[in-house]
């Protein structure tokens, strides 16, 4: 028996679900009541409840899958480093990313979460990258350079 994998694609479809009933029930609620503000509190009440339940057992279930993956480690080398800055209307972040060329001559772009790790390693570095690998998505865990001879 296969247990339904419940995905952050899955999970928008199901608050999507969530949300039509929430509607559905304000529209009932509505008309049968002469309180409009509880029918338009209720249902959207029980919608950020179901919600944020979903959240939490979306990260949740995502960060134990992730800890419970083996580590692979890998020698490779470093081809490529790009950041991209993305502004908001009071909030800015960067993302990095790395391009690793594996043995076999294949090369996978890799988001670096942490800054003094993308900051120590360089264009053309070789070394061994360890990673956590789950549905073709690495996620970084380190990058041990190799020793000059």
């Amino acid at each position: 028996m296969k247990l339904y994998k419940l995905t952050p694609g899955n999970a928008l479809s199901i608050m999507a679900l969530i949300l039509t009933i929430c509607v559905i029930l304000c529209v009932v609620l509505v008309v049968g009541m002469e309180n409009i503000i509880l029918g338009f509190v209720l249902p959207f009440a029980v919608l950020i409840f179901f919600s944020a339940i979903l959240l939490f057992y979306i990260l949740l279930v995502d960060r134990m899958e992730l800890k419970n993956l083996p580590k692979q480690k890998e020698w490779v080398k470093v081809v490529d480093k790009r950041q991209e800055l993305f502004c908001g209307d009071e909030v800015a972040h960067t993302e990095r990313y790395i391009t690793f060329e594996f043995r076999d001559g294949s090369r996978k772009e890799i988001r670096i979460g942490s800054r003094s790790a993308f900051n120590l390693v360089i264009v053309n570095d070789t070394g061994i990258f360890t990673y956590k690998e789950r549905e073709n998505k690495m996620t970084f865990i380190g990058f041990e350079k190799d020793q000059p001879v």
